[in-house]
């Protein structure tokens, strides 16, 4: 997996290794606080609300909307880092956390490419692993808490240690096998845990372990050992929240795939907000959002990575049985890794296709397709040369065609989780529309006060469902309750006031964020957003939530 001891070549992998991370450290600075819309809406309120035991305590219910039944735990260690430590320092520990993915890269590369000279291979893999997470999309979420380049340490690490170790795997006896297998299966399992998003990246591992090669028993034993360590990891990072979501909305997926667990609450059919193309579109989609990109995220990027990359397992089959099915005599990558890498990608790709197709999800699969695109050229039947050639075209290609996206960046770092700001008040506030504002809510309110959103996006206040039956019943308390929302939604506020039989007083407090609500800064002396506290009754004395 490295260059020899004492090599010029293994030093300078080594000292590649240990200091990449400090790249992505260092352009978190540069590029600013994440003031993305998810950011402002879910990742700060569910990790305060999770580690304060406001989950478990029943005390709020979907201040953050639909994204208040996410797995809380990934979001917690960046919540209490940003708690002890300024905000550049937390948010540079971040970066150096997600450009753990450069060395993972490096040594997937390593073990991949089939390249004459350790020096020229070392430069090789790092020139792959740096473009692989410099990507239109990797750039966007450099210091982010998105979370995609996270959970990618795990699915990185079970493709590297299943590499790494494959004639093991393929050739040792059941015990062993079992043993090891689920070892390399865990880290791809807590991904998927943390994050559900991972799951075509863990099916794609399982499939392409069975079909490595032609000896399918073996295949079959190294998939099922991998399986169980995937299944193992899962469980062990989304058991507790399963168990949470099972006794509190009847469902341990909620608000998901309720065709298949019935939760009472809702209607059974799958919240997609990019649903799979039901055309032809499906088999060429990677040339549609190429153009467009607005197809699988809500913010402009270009890269042509998976284009590319497409393009050419659709050529190289069609090549390979038009010359006789013959392949390079020397691949440009090893064969048994390059395959698997192929399968992984295959198989990840359409799975997140036919789920939802938003792009992000698929970062792993981002980084990993410059090495990919060096695989799947080096099978055609052409000179060694002019693979080379190729390959390193198409891989230019890919470095013009990069536009970062911009989810939202704070030009200068502010405090998270600043002092309160409002009077303590044991109070219900209400809050309502589709704007990202509940990250405001560890930072302004007293512990003392609860809140329960009306409406957000996906759960209008007009669905006739368990769940608003649920938010009905919380608005019955006897006690104060506080509408608290942006001045410009107050009157689609009022609206969904008016489905629970509420209605907001004409007279309301005006407070305004000093930070911006971790928004744009849109000059340089900012954008303050003004909100709107006003107190709430009953529409009319026969009037019930």
């Amino acid at each position: 997996m490295m260059p020899l001891p004492g090599s010029p070549a293994r030093i300078s992998a080594l000292l590649f290794i240990f200091l990449s991370p400090l790249l992505f450290g260092f352009a978190t600075l540069w590029l600013g606080q994440d003031a993305s819309w998810d950011t402002r809406n879910y990742h700060i309120y569910n990790a305060w609300a999770f580690a304060t035991g406001r989950y478990a305590e029943g005390i709020d219910m979907m201040p953050s909307q639909g994204q208040f039944f996410f797995n809380p735990l990934l979001d917690v260690p960046f919540y209490l880092l940003s708690t002890l430590m300024p905000p550049k320092a937390a948010y540079f520990i971040l970066g150096c956390v997600q450009g753990i993915n450069i060395p993972l890269l490096f040594m997937i590369g390593w073990l991949t490419l089939n390249i004459a000279g350790d020096m020229r291979k070392v430069a090789a893999c790092a020139a792959l692993a740096l473009l692989g997470v410099f990507s239109g999309m990797g750039i966007s979420e450099i210091g982010t808490q998105f979370n995609d380049n996270l959970t990618s340490i795990g699915i990185l690490l079970t493709v590297l240690l299943v590499l790494r170790n494959i004639d093991f795997l393929m050739t040792e006896n059941c015990c062993r096998v079992l043993e090891r297998g689920t070892l390399f299966g865990l880290p791809a399992g807590l991904a998927l845990g943390l994050k559900i998003t991972c799951l075509p990246f863990c099916l794609g591992i399982c499939v392409a372990a069975l079909i490595l090669t032609p000896d399918w028993r073996k295949c079959l034993r190294l998939a099922v050992c991998v399986g169980f360590g995937i299944t193992l990891g899962f469980l062990l990072a989304y058991g507790h929240w399963a168990y949470y979501l099972w006794q509190h909305f009847g469902s341990p997926m909620f608000p998901f795939f309720n065709a298949v667990f019935r939760s009472p609450l809702l209607p059974p059919n799958l919240l997609l907000d990019y649903p799979t193309p039901r055309d032809g579109r499906l088999f060429v989609f990677p040339f549609y959002f190429a153009f467009n990109p607005l197809l699988v995220n809500e913010i402009i990027w270009r890269d042509l990575r998976v284009p590319i990359l497409y393009a050419l397992l659709l050529v190289v089959p069609v090549w390979y049985f038009a010359k006789g099915r013959v392949t390079a005599a020397d691949w440009l990558a090893q064969r048994i890794p390059a395959r698997f890498l192929l399968l992984v990608a295959g198989v990840a790709y359409y799975g997140g296709l036919f789920s939802q197709t938003i792009y992000r999800y698929l970062l792993p699969l981002d980084m990993i397709a410059p090495l990919l695109v060096v695989a799947a050229v080096g099978l055609l039947p052409v000179a060694r040369k002019a693979r080379v050639i190729a390959a390193s075209a198409l891989l230019l290609l890919v470095t013009l065609s990069i536009q970062p996206g911009d989810w939202g960046r704070h030009t200068h770092f502010h405090e998270n989780y600043a002092a309160k700001k409002i009077p303590p008040q044991e109070a219900i506030y209400i809050l309502a529309g589709q704007s990202a504002y509940a990250h405001l809510l560890p930072r302004i309110f007293p512990g003392s006060a609860s809140f329960i959103r009306i409406e957000s996006r996906g759960f209008p206040a007009t669905n006739d469902t368990g769940l608003r039956e649920v938010i009905a019943a919380r608005l019955r308390s006897s006690k104060p309750k506080i509408l608290f929302v942006p001045s410009q939604d107050l009157a689609e506020a009022q609206r969904a006031l008016s489905q629970f039989g509420l209605v907001a007083d004409s007279f309301c407090v005006i407070w305004r964020d000093p930070i911006a609500t971790l928004e744009l800064d849109r000059s340089s002396h900012g954008y303050t957003q003004q909100y709107s506290q006003c107190p709430v009754k009953m529409k009319n004395i026969n009037a019930n939530p």
